[in-house]
């Protein structure tokens, strides 16, 4: 077969992000080839999820081979030629570009390994799909991502968590509340990180999904991607997350976002350690003050618009309150404040919650 080298490189480069690299699991550090009825599939898996992209319109002799993901993957990445053959002889895939090179294939005590078949016509019934928008998906994926959880204390906070209402995640410390419906199905369902990342590389607006209790599926034309369904939906927060969208916060004020954002990269180089990562936001009447524990640095935003102010002092974790607004969409933020326990940006559907940091002085402060 021969194929045009920026769609090969295309195709694998995307191909090679669903490889799990594990050295204990063999498969998750090769990439499937397969050419039948004139259509290329490249596929990887790092065992939960299987990631299959498909190039169309190929010419030549049905494949079904295995080979090293890294090596292939850096070949084809260092290509230059116009076109790359790929072809099989006595056990090798010879790879015609630049020059001629050849990459032996896998097997094992049976054979030629080949890679487990992911297809578009995928026995459930029409009626259990349903249609998502990438865009849907996509606005999820940045403005949810920065509430991840980072370690597995609770697994289920490190997934989206998605029900017949709104995408949620937290880690505990900050959530974001997405208000749209991702999915047509009437009961919640958790998405992976890494899923949701292998969905970001789809390039179709219009996607097929289908999903029963132990795996979920995404098609278009170009790209499947299988996987399992995270399990511990029922371990997830819901309820108790969700009680913070009907929290009291006595006040609100809106700020351009890219000025907050510079001030607290000044104020960061003033943070120290002990500090907890933490600063104080003073809202006045006219503006929000924010400053360093020790007073090493101090700045003053003005408000672009203030409502039912009251005074209010809190302690905001520096780099947690940064995270979530470069995520957050709009190019002014509405901070919602008076709760002693949170703040809360509100931007359209999104809604983002950061909890404030307890401080002894500040209770001086406030008693």
């Amino acid at each position: 077969m021969k194929v045009v080298t920026s769609r090969m490189k295309e195709a694998v480069n995307k191909a090679i992000k669903g490889a799990g690299f594990n050295n204990l699991i063999p498969i998750t550090s090769m990439i499937g080839i397969k050419l039948s009825d004139g259509k290329l599939q490249l596929l990887t898996t790092d065992m939960t999820n299987t990631l299959c992209i498909i190039i169309d319109k190929v010419a030549g002799d049905d494949i079904d081979i295995t080979v090293d993901a890294d090596k292939f993957g850096k070949l084809i990445a260092k290509t230059t030629s116009e076109d790359i053959g790929l072809s099989v002889k006595d056990d090798v895939l010879f790879v015609k570009a630049n020059g001629t090179y050849k990459i032996p294939l896998i097997s094992d005590e049976e054979g030629l390994i080949s890679f487990p078949d992911v297809t578009q016509d995928h026995p459930t019934p029409p009626e259990k799909w349903t249609d998502v928008k990438l865009s849907s998906i996509m606005q999820a994926y940045n403005i949810n991502k920065s509430a991840l959880a980072k370690t597995l204390e609770n697994p289920a906070l490190t997934g989206y968590y998605c029900d017949e209402d709104m995408v949620v995640t937290t880690d505990a410390n900050v959530i974001t509340f997405n208000a749209f419906r991702m999915f047509a199905w009437d009961f919640p369902v958790l998405i992976s990180a890494q899923q949701m990342t292998l969905i970001s590389l789809f390039k179709e607006e219009d996607i097929k999904v289908t999903c029963d209790p132990e795996r979920i599926i995404f098609v278009t034309d170009t790209q499947i991607v299988e996987g399992s369904l995270m399990e511990g939906v029922e371990d997830f927060p819901a309820n108790e997350v969700n009680a913070y969208l009907d929290e009291a916060f006595t006040s609100s004020c809106k700020v351009p976002k890219d000025l907050l954002l510079s001030v607290l990269d000044r104020l960061a180089l003033f943070i120290e350690p002990y500090d907890k990562n933490g600063a104080y936001f003073t809202f006045g009447r006219k503006g929000i003050n924010i400053h360093s524990k020790k007073d090493a640095s101090t700045e003053t935003i003005n408000y672009v618009e203030s409502k039912d102010f009251q005074p209010f002092v809190c302690c905001v974790d520096i780099p947690m309150l940064k995270e979530q607004l470069q995520a957050n969409p709009d190019d002014t933020v509405k901070i919602c404040y008076g709760n002693e326990n949170a703040l809360k940006i509100e931007s359209g559907k999104v809604t983002q919650v950061i909890a404030l940091l307890e401080d002894e002085e500040l209770d001086n402060i406030n008693a």
